[in-house]
């Protein structure tokens, strides 16, 4: 039901981390504005999912709820090395209080869980940016983490997890099939192994959900950026693009009233703009005569995602 990519993005010599996903999830009925991605309140790290959210939602909330409580863990003093191996068991954990729902006493042994997780951030000890997956095993019966597999020398994290009912020239959608696509358009900009990724697998996601490539991938891309100094921050998105004039954020469009002091990104030129948000003091959503303001100006800004232009300060 999900694709979620995440790589460290390298441009004019700063590194970030990006996690991106589409927002469809699906039941007998497709839903597209689902978050998939989870800041955690930390700042410097977030969680994301692919698969079965009867699994993934509760255990998202209880692992974010787990960070929130512990003093060490909520002001990062705990590093993301440390914490990464608290959420696997956490999330490994609650399995063990499903039980049968007419009887609760019956030996009950739940199916295995189709669901997998990237956790990813910046880690103070290490002083780099590191990216975890965490999948179900079912030998040992517990969660576990690995850290992904690398493109052109570059790790890559990809949860995939799609369809089988259509076919394509390729074959089913596979994971190693999405990386194959990202490494055709990192080839095809004249990269080679060791260059580092700009915006690419963000690329290949936005095509994917515009060709309809897997009916269960749908929705609205999103994506969220952690940077070295700790903090996280997630993006809008122009969709279907720039014209309609349809700002989405975490895969909800907003509505016409909502204000917001994020970036937005062009999925087309990746060109961001920025709202110019009315002064909160004065700005009430909902009018007592029932209208409400519209008033929303984008300003453009000459920095683009895929250039080496610093973004502006302040």
């Amino acid at each position: 039901m999900t694709l979620v990519l995440s790589w460290i993005r390298k441009v004019g010599g700063v590194e970030e981390l990006c996690i991106a996903s589409d927002s469809r999830v699906t039941s007998g009925q497709a839903w597209d504005c689902c978050p998939k991605i989870k800041m955690l309140n930390r700042g410097d790290c977030a969680l994301a999912f692919a698969g079965d959210t009867a699994y993934a939602y509760p255990m998202l909330e209880q692992c974010s709820n787990a960070v929130n409580i512990h003093p060490k863990s909520s002001s990062r003093a705990t590093d993301i090395t440390d914490l990464s191996g608290h959420l696997v068991r956490v999330i490994s954990n609650m399995r063990e209080y499903l039980h049968d729902s007419i009887q609760p006493g019956k030996k009950f042994a739940p199916e295995s869980p189709k669901t997998q997780y990237i956790f990813a951030g910046f880690s103070w000890k290490l002083n780099e940016f590191k990216i975890w997956q965490m999948e179900y095993n079912e030998k040992k019966n517990i969660f576990i983490r690995h850290e992904p597999k690398t493109l052109m020398l570059n790790v890559l994290g990809v949860l995939a997890d799609v369809s089988n009912n259509k076919s394509f020239p390729e074959g089913p959608l596979t994971e190693n099939k999405i990386r194959r696509r990202i490494f055709l358009l990192m080839e095809k900009k004249g990269k080679k192994a060791g260059d580092f990724f700009d915006m690419e697998p963000f690329e290949v996601l936005t095509d994917m959900i515009r060709n309809d490539d897997d009916w269960a991938i749908g929705g609205t891309p999103q994506l969220v950026k952690v940077y070295k100094h700790m903090n996280s921050m997630p993006y809008g998105i122009y969709w279907p693009d720039k014209l309609s004039n349809q700002i989405t954020l975490l895969g909800r469009p907003l509505m016409d009233y909502e204000q917001m002091r994020y970036p937005i990104l062009d999925p087309d030129t990746l060109l961001k703009s920025y709202m110019k948000v009315n002064n909160e003091e004065d700005f009430t959503f909902v009018h007592d005569d029932g209208t409400f303001n519209k008033y929303r100006e984008i300003k453009d800004i000459g920095a683009t995602e895929n250039s080496s232009n610093p973004p502006p300060k302040g």
